[in-house]
């Protein structure tokens, strides 16, 4: 570097290691924003099990709670949520059945009813982008209780 700034080569020198920084970032953060997506849309399904279940117990009533994974949607009470499209979303009916993706058929769907005591009328299971760890389950229908492993 002289006395009056910096040379051209200088220049193209932070320039290009600027760049190869920047390359070696972005995949990273890429996969990062894609498993954020992935976890928001297991919560958003969590949330609105849970606050099926809290409406049930606080307003003394029965709630139906449907996921269509067709259509990435969520509906309770008197909600209706619509989850990520970019995520794929399958269903099982109890630990030992096959998961099940969209395919418009009769698996398409899973239900449960909250009862006033918090119980619910079926236990079902669904994993987001083939995660085991993104698994939304009810796994007991005395307790209704919802969860994430």
């Amino acid at each position: 570097m002289n006395s009056r700034g910096m040379t051209l080569l200088e220049v193209v020198v932070a320039v290009l290691i600027l760049a190869s920084l920047a390359a070696a970032a972005i995949p990273s953060y890429v996969s990062w924003r894609e498993n954020a997506e992935y976890q928001q849309v297991a919560r958003d399904i969590l949330t609105g099990l849970r606050d099926a279940r809290t409406t049930a117990v606080t307003e003394n009533q029965t709630v139906f709670v449907e996921v269509d994974i067709d259509n990435h949607q969520m509906f309770y009470d008197t909600v209706a949520k619509t989850l990520s499209e970019r995520v794929t979303l399958e269903t099982r009916v109890d630990t030992a059945a096959a998961w099940s993706t969209a395919n418009g058929g009769d698996t398409n769907k899973r239900s449960t009813t909250f009862l006033a005591n918090g119980s619910c009328s079926n236990e079902f299971y669904i994993r987001v982008n083939e995660d085991d760890d993104l698994v939304v389950s009810i796994g007991s229908t005395a307790t209704g209780l919802s969860r994430l492993p």
